[in-house]
């Protein structure tokens, strides 16, 4: 229904081949900013190109492979991009190519759409990159990426917080340890960046911390809760 609503040259760069490269084509910064010299940063098309018609059903697409609360809080991610958008952009320098705001969020589908063959969303911009490959009654959400610029932001009348829930658990979850647990569970260095990002599909992160089997019944379900946030 989405690639139904976009003229032949938009969904020429909407509809790409599944393939090992293509798949690889994803990245959390915003626009204007590349991990490589000439490399292509997203496929498809993305929102601000788009009129009314198509815009809705783009976001129906993505709102179709994620549950209520995911999808809100990928709207929400989307949002905090538009208030640092309107904070930046009046001190951006005259030529500076970076841009935020919700226009700049892509989406791309990879394969054919079918019940049965695998194929694969794309949606993302700045701090939010969806990678939904399907495959039959399977779905697979990685690699993602998930942050948030603002933190905290106004939208009609109401604070939002779009990975506010994660820390408040997460402290609350911190908090239910024990001394020694606190501290086995802590890392000693400082994680100032990415672990891993875009280009880096196919590395994995060898296990730190705390064990969630030495968790009591009470706590792991506070960690289920946790993850269930993702």
């Amino acid at each position: 229904a989405f690639l139904a609503t976009l003229d032949s040259q938009q969904r020429a760069r909407t509809e790409i081949a599944l393939t090992p490269a293509a798949r690889r084509i994803w990245s959390n910064l915003p626009t204007g900013i590349a991990m490589q010299v000439g490399a292509t940063v997203r496929n498809g098309v993305k929102l601000g190109e788009l009129n009314a018609e198509q815009q809705r059903a783009m976001l129906a697409l993505v709102a179709s492979v994620l549950s209520p609360s995911g999808y809100q809080k990928a709207l929400d991610i989307v949002m905090a991009d538009e208030a640092l958008e309107q904070t930046s952009a009046p001190a951006r320098p005259a030529g500076n190519a970076v841009r935020f705001g919700r226009a700049e969020y892509y989406a791309a589908i990879l394969g054919t759409p079918s019940t049965t063959s695998p194929w694969m969303l794309q949606f993302g911009g700045h701090h939010l990159a969806l990678n939904v490959t399907l495959a039959g009654g399977s779905t697979v959400l990685t690699p993602s990426h998930v942050g948030t610029q603002p933190a905290v932001y106004s939208l009609e009348g109401r604070t939002v917080r779009p990975l506010g829930d994660e820390l408040d658990k997460a402290l609350a979850l911190m908090a239910s340890l024990t001394a020694a647990q606190q501290k086995q569970a802590t890392l000693t260095y400082r994680v100032a960046d990415t672990v891993l990002a875009a280009g880096q599909d196919g590395k994995v992160i060898q296990p730190e911390g705390l064990r969630a089997a030495a968790f009591t019944a009470a706590q792991q379900a506070q960690l289920l809760d946790l993850i269930g946030e993702w």
